[in-house]
């Protein structure tokens, strides 16, 4: 008996040691983080200049990202303009008077503030790969109605070519359209999750790129088909980024850097350029040549920033 308590006082003692060497506090000096500035702006010629302006934090710093109001942002062109995008709305930079971007053209944004290191990126809006047409066919099945799309389109030869699709459901009469999820098991898509893809595999052809719709997602009749021919900083920032979305709740992931073209500091300055077609679904009547035209706003990504940095 008292060789039994002599071996349980010395597993109770072992045990205490394990435990207390878990417990052991180590103080680690971390380095001081010093905040660079964060510039965000996917610029197209449809739209305005718009550039967002804020800071980083440290990994432990739990305080909210403010915007940075007293900015300078400078836009310049290979051809020697210079724009100053002298108005500022809660660390959105913009200027209505000045020209929108052009495609072909290279384009560098300089931003400074007070207590920052100056950052700046360069980047060019890509000439729009056309959709050359689009053919629709409803498939069955099991019982459950598709709507096949088709998209044609014609890959510029010699260049390398970053794409995104996107399909939306427009409303006519009320002015808006909705971006729609679809299926796809073409090739083109890679990894990517279905919405981008490169020319790896087309490059310099003529190919048809096949989607899929659920009956019930085509409620309007009406679908507009956006093609978006991106810069390369584009296309790395947008797949990285929804790669990071991915796997930002999964602690067995490895870690994704979301890319950045800043020099000196955080974020994306990217150029791209949108080709679309709108067309009625068969099986509803005809839509009318006066609709085919009327602008529509998009829901929930209206404008360029928010395609690439939603809030």
């Amino acid at each position: 008996m008292m060789s039994t308590k002599i071996k349980m006082s010395i597993r109770f003692i072992l045990y205490s040691i394990l435990i207390s060497g878990c417990e052991t506090i180590v103080d680690v000096d971390l380095p001081e983080y010093n905040p660079m500035l964060v510039v965000n702006c996917a610029f197209s010629p449809d739209y305005e200049w718009s550039v967002r302006v804020n800071h980083s934090i440290g990994v432990l710093d739990t305080s909210a990202i403010e915007p940075i109001k007293n900015a300078t942002v400078e836009i310049a062109s290979d051809d020697g303009q210079r724009l100053l995008l002298s108005r500022n709305d809660n660390g959105y930079y913009y200027n209505p008077a000045l020209p929108y971007p052009e495609a072909n053209k290279t384009y560098t944004v300089h931003v400074s503030a007070p207590g920052y290191t100056d950052v700046s990126a360069s980047s060019a809006i890509p000439i729009a790969t056309q959709i050359d047409s689009i053919r629709t066919r409803w498939l069955n099945y099991a019982g459950s109605k598709e709507l096949e799309l088709t998209i044609y389109l014609t890959d510029p030869i010699d260049i390398d070519n970053y794409y995104q699709l996107s399909i939306l459901e427009v409303y006519i009469y009320e002015g808006y359209g909705i971006y729609m999820d679809y299926d796809s098991d073409d090739l083109i898509f890679g990894n990517s999750g279905g919405t981008t893809f490169t020319d790896d595999l087309i490059s310099g052809k003529s190919y048809g790129i096949k989607v899929g719709l659920e009956a019930w997602q085509v409620d309007s009749g009406v679908l507009q088909i956006n093609l978006l021919s991106a810069s390369e900083d584009f296309y790395k920032y947008y797949t990285s980024y929804r790669q990071y979305e991915d796997t930002d709740e999964n602690p067995f992931a490895e870690p994704v850097f979301v890319h950045s073209n800043i020099e000196n500091g955080l974020g994306i300055f990217a150029g791209f350029n949108t080709t679309s077609r709108r067309f009625y679904v068969p099986g509803y009547a005809t839509m009318s040549e006066s609709f085919k035209s009327v602008p529509v706003k998009t829901s929930p990504q209206p404008s360029p920033t928010s395609i690439l940095f939603p809030d």
